[in-house]
């Protein structure tokens, strides 16, 4: 899987090695599925450690079935190409190794969870049972999606102790918090300043067809090379309300608007004007603006810790980056030791 998707898993899949015993909740043994092999079933008690840890079975199963099956929807005959099997465990593997990574660093840095940090992990967890409406509804769910009962616990413990530990190394005081000299470093070497004058396409036309937005657009260009401020030709012709209120220029960074108008802003100078670009809702003309130390310091904060959009989807911050830099590195130094089920390991014999 891609980057990304490893990032996203990482607030969507959340798993770990920390332990949880019948004392702090009470939830049934559950062993749900196992590894077929040639003379039955079976589940495996000890399946993999990670620096002398042991790695439960349940959660392996639980990203291995997911993971399959996200490749089964995009071809049903994914895992009949040779080498994908291997590539499935390997990455399925690698994920499992970042999670512990995490719990590792969390030791490492003295962080773990208090018991109000608990009590708040076992509330979440009653809300969850009564939005399905009871134990036996939710069981259903979290079976469905290969998740134990005790499982489904360590996720959730697990989210907050990932959660406390990235605040703790990247808030401010954290030793892995930058310095001003470096959040300008970041920031001027990823974001962009621009001013804009956005022509929207006229009716029954779109990017592959605009000979009269296009026509329009050109002339607007060509105002704008010759000499006249940009600014009131953005007035004048700009359809971007949010561009007015900028006057200093929109600050964006890669992801954070079409990639046709990132990288056409990228490729200009400062004082530089673009041709007309063409973008999914219209024409775009683009003069790339100095970055503000002022503007610079205002976006501080979504810049390195994320947000989410007004289409409410979810922006990472350079922490965000920074933080699975950190876990994948120490990843990397964890010692696997597998047990014979390893080998054993295929879609076709895990359930």
């Amino acid at each position: 899987m891609k980057r990304l998707f490893a990032l996203f898993s990482a607030l969507i899949f959340l798993l770990s090695c920390v332990s949880c015993s019948k004392k702090e909740y009470d939830y049934p043994e559950e062993k749900l599925g196992g590894i077929r092999t040639d003379t039955g079933e079976t589940y495996p008690e000890s399946f993999l450690t990670f620096d002398g840890e042991a790695v439960p079975f349940d959660i392996f199963r639980y990203y291995y079935l997911n993971y399959r099956n996200e490749y089964l929807k995009e071809n049903e005959k994914h895992f009949d190409s040779e080498g994908a099997e291997k590539a499935l465990k390997e990455e399925v593997l690698t994920c499992l190794l970042d999670y512990y990574a995490v719990q590792f660093l969390a030791e490492e840095n003295g962080v773990e969870l208090k018991e109000d940090e608990m009590d708040a992990v076992r509330d979440e967890i009653r809300q969850t049972v009564d939005f399905y409406g009871d134990e036996e509804s939710f069981l259903k769910i979290i079976h469905e999606s290969y998740m134990s009962h005790g499982l489904y616990y360590k996720m959730m413990e697990y989210s907050s102790l990932y959660l406390k530990l990235f605040n703790t190394l990247y808030e401010d005081g954290g030793k892995e918090a930058w310095s001003d000299e470096e959040f300008y470093e970041y920031y001027r070497a990823h974001y962009l300043a621009v001013q804009q004058i956005f022509i929207p396409y006229e009716k029954g036309e779109n990017g592959k067809q605009c000979e009269n937005t296009m026509a329009k657009a050109n002339r607007v260009h060509a105002e704008a090379t010759g000499g006249k401020d940009f600014w009131k030709l953005i007035e004048a012709y700009g359809k971007d309300d949010t561009m007015l209120d900028h006057p200093d220029g929109l600050y964006f960074t890669e992801g954070e608007a079409e990639d046709v108008l990132y990288d056409a802003a990228k490729n200009l100078a400062v004082g530089e004007i673009s041709a007309p670009v063409t973008a999914e809702t219209g024409i775009y003309i683009i003069k790339r603006m100095e970055l503000k130390e002022m503007r610079m310091k205002e976006n501080r904060s979504t810049a390195l810790f994320g947000y989410y959009d007004t289409l409410n989807e979810w922006h990472a911050g350079a922490y965000d980056n920074a933080f699975y830099e950190l876990y994948r590195a120490r990843a990397e130094k964890i010692k696997v030791e597998y047990s014979d089920f390893w080998n054993l390991v295929s879609t076709k014999s895990v359930y």
